[in-house]
């Protein structure tokens, strides 16, 4: 995701439509994901495994 929006700000291969606000607004999405996935992680690393 960060090679698409560098291409994007340099114009090296441009997302037709997308500025800086939606550039945010994707960042913001992904870091949100990005935790919930973390936070995932980490409960299922803390339940027991049982046989």
């Amino acid at each position: 995701m960060t090679q698409v929006m560098f291409n994007n700000i340099y114009g090296k291969w441009v997302v037709h439509g997308l500025n800086f606000g939606d550039i945010n607004n994707l960042n913001l999405l992904l870091v949100e994901k990005m935790s919930n996935i973390d936070m995932r992680k980490d409960a299922f690393a803390m339940t027991p495994l049982l046989f």
